[in-house]
């Protein structure tokens, strides 16, 4: 397996700036290399791409063609293009980029396209799996999650990097990072899952400082200060004890993992964090403006990188 990830933390000043306390020290690499070996990447890749489309013109389509114009719209969002290609190319090669080979594919009701799409994962030199989702009506990342779990397809002897597709990570050494930042806490605090973070958010909308009847002061989309979720997470074997004991398939809602297993390792001091450097690193596409502001930067750094 080429590990490309060592090959670009081996650029000159790279792993000084980045990691001097872990890759200067002698065989580290290697240790992370059997790390990422023992990771599998759970994509959960269950959903619709028509709550990308503004709500007006799902409701214009609807009115002028039937229910059934919609069904043009419901392919897997994971397989829109930004950036010249579709999101789910880049998820996989932003993480082969740092030698993760084996990929598990959380699939619903489009999954089917997903599997043609990717297939047996040859073409991208990795190792795929699929795991459909429960037959209920209300799913969430924890009861498909729980169904992979129990059959099968979620090795259970292996970690697991738990991403999103449409939640594009822009911090190109993120992956490695974890890895590193995951190992050290599970060593030094015993933990057994990292949470990746932004350090801020923008608003969507404008804030108002208020008093006595009063504006004080009035901010135009600000950055929040407010430690978010990019959805990606890396777990130890041991979270998914949690998934099975916590996680109801049965029940009539929707269940996810940052309802019912999250706050429970938090209580036990079980859940670590790595933050990004910026909240701009992190772009989560569930709208048609943050698929245009995706296709953007992605279309610039292909430009950069043809």
């Amino acid at each position: 397996m080429t590990f490309w990830g060592a090959e670009w933390v081996r650029r000159p000043g790279t792993a000084e700036k980045l990691f001097p306390h872990y890759l200067l020290m002698e065989g580290r690499l290697a240790s992370i290399k059997k790390e990422i070996e023992n990771t599998q990447i759970v994509a959960l890749v269950g959903g619709a791409g028509s709550r990308t489309l503004p709500h007006a013109l799902v409701a214009l389509l609807k009115e002028r063609f039937g229910e059934g114009i919609l069904e043009e719209f419901r392919s897997p969002k994971h397989l829109f293009k930004v950036g010249g290609k579709p999101i789910i190319d880049w998820f996989i090669e932003f993480y082969t980029s740092w030698g993760f080979r084996e990929f598990v594919f959380l699939i619903g009701r489009t999954g089917d396209k997903i599997r043609e799409y990717v297939g047996d994962g040859s073409r991208y030199g990795i190792e795929v799996r699929y795991s459909e989702d429960p037959p209920v009506k209300k799913v969430g990342k924890g009861k498909a999650i729980k169904n992979a779990l129990l059959n099968g397809t979620i090795d259970r002897d292996k970690k697991a990097l738990i991403a999103f597709p449409d939640d594009i990570i822009l911090y190109d050494p993120a992956p490695l990072e974890l890895i590193l930042k995951h190992t050290y806490w599970r060593k030094k605090a015993g933990t057994i899952a990292t949470v990746v973070l932004v350090p801020w958010i923008k608003s969507p909308y404008g804030v108002a400082e208020i008093e006595d009847g009063r504006v004080k002061a009035f901010r135009e989309k600000p950055k929040i200060p407010l430690a978010a979720s990019t959805g990606v997470t890396l777990w130890e074997p041991e979270v998914y004890d949690y998934v099975i004991e916590l996680v109801d398939i049965n029940t009539p809602h929707a269940v996810e993992t940052e309802s019912v297993v999250y706050p429970r390792l938090a209580e036990e001091g079980k859940l670590a964090y790595m933050l990004l450097p910026s909240g701009d690193d992190w772009i989560s596409v569930n709208s048609l403006k943050e698929w245009m502001k995706a296709d953007e930067i992605l279309s610039k750094r292909r430009g950069n990188t043809s």
